[in-house]
């Protein structure tokens, strides 16, 4: 090759990658503005719908919180205890309180508002009859207090659950169709997205979405229920080996959960006699955590399991507890579920789903037994 055609190569690959750099700037200032684009979803998002997941789901918290506290207050005698407990209980109201401020300072649906008006007018109720309840309990009348609390005070609790829970999921859903709103902009041409920017907005989307389906797992069951059933059952069924069996689609999740370790902060609640036969405290860099003693660890196995499918190699199930996990499906989808657990339930088994959650409308071989409890025909 002569050095004019060595020149003139050279001259070709310098145009090349003057043209290269600026074509590359040309899609690095439109990514930006994608990358800008997807934030302020992310910020939307975030602002209308995530932040009042998490202002609810400490709300939630702080009320079941405040709710043990009085609970426990029946079965005291002692001034110190029942001073301990009126505490933990006026500390957690404020904290309830607190939540529920800021999350009247967020954007509210027309359903939120409904719903929030319910809250009002409950609220006050059921804080007059804890109230009565208190009364009771400091001038000794203890029958008084546990007929109130089985009357009225069970009842109001679970209603003031249920209308946290339905705040949570409206705020889940809005998130989701905020999303799928989202794709379909960019699917029919509403943005000036380019395919990069329009598979970020897409995994963002998604990503906002799954956040929010976590944060509202906090006004739902928790992995520890399986142990804390396993506790009761070794409390009063001792000696009959029971099993029980926890399951999740997340491999995360069941990884945690069989560690059966577990903060201090979430003990609140635990009888003392579980905390001293059940759980083994932590020392040194674990001081602040305790894990589940053996025996409750060998009586629980944890496994995936995805909802939508049934496995025959399951075997059949005495109770099983399903409580707010419908919540998140679609009436098609949960009628699928409902079908796949019943089948894995063995005839006069029990079935618990959460408070919030109804088996009206779908047809299925299962009478009630009690709120949220049904029986398997």
């Amino acid at each position: 090759m002569s050095w004019l055609q060595r020149l003139k190569l050279v001259q070709k690959l310098a145009l090349i990658i003057v043209v290269s750099s600026l074509a590359t700037v040309l899609v690095g200032v439109v990514g930006i503005k994608s990358v800008a684009n997807v934030a302020a979803m992310l910020d939307n998002t975030y602002s209308n719908n995530l932040i009042c997941i998490q202002y609810l789901g400490a709300a939630g918290r702080a009320q079941v919180t405040q709710s043990r506290a009085y609970a426990e207050m029946l079965s005291v005698r002692e001034s110190k205890q029942f001073d301990d407990l009126r505490g933990k209980a006026d500390a957690a109201k404020d904290e309830l309180t607190k939540q529920i401020d800021q999350y009247r300072k967020m954007p509210w649906s027309d359903r939120e508002k409904s719903l929030m008006a319910d809250f009002d007018r409950s609220s006050p109720v059921y804080q007059e009859s804890l109230q009565k309840l208190e009364n009771h309990m400091r001038e000794g009348q203890y029958q008084e207090a546990v007929a109130l609390w089985e009357k009225d005070l069970d009842r109001q609790k679970s209603h003031l659950e249920e209308l946290v829970a339905k705040l949570a999921e409206d705020n889940r859903v809005q998130a989701e169709e905020g999303y799928q709103k989202a794709l379909v902009d960019v699917a029919q041409g509403k943005t000036d997205l380019i395919g990069i920017g329009a598979g970020g907005l897409a995994v963002a989307g998604l990503l906002a979405y799954l956040i929010a389906r976590a944060l509202l797992q906090e006004l739902g069951g928790e992995p520890e229920e399986a142990y804390s059933l396993a506790m009761v059952l070794a409390n009063g069924r001792a000696g009959r080996n029971d099993k029980v069996f926890g399951s999740d689609i997340s491999a995360r999740v069941l990884a945690k959960a069989a560690t059966a370790i577990y903060p201090n902060t979430r003990l609140d609640g635990v009888p003392e006699s579980f905390l001293r036969a059940y759980f083994l405290r932590g020392t040194g860099k674990f001081a602040d955590s305790v894990r589940v003693a053996p025996p409750i660890r060998q009586a629980v196995s944890f496994f995936q399991h995805n909802l939508m499918r049934d496995d025959a190699s399951l075997g059949l199930f005495d109770v099983v507890f399903l409580r707010n996990a419908l919540i998140n499906f679609e009436p098609q989808k949960k009628q699928l579920i409902l079908e796949n657990v019943l089948t894995r339930l063995r005839p006069g088994g029990y079935l618990f789903i959460g408070l919030s959650e109804s088996l009206s409308g779908h047809e299925l071989p299962v009478k009630g037994a009690g709120r949220s409890i049904y029986r398997r025909l």
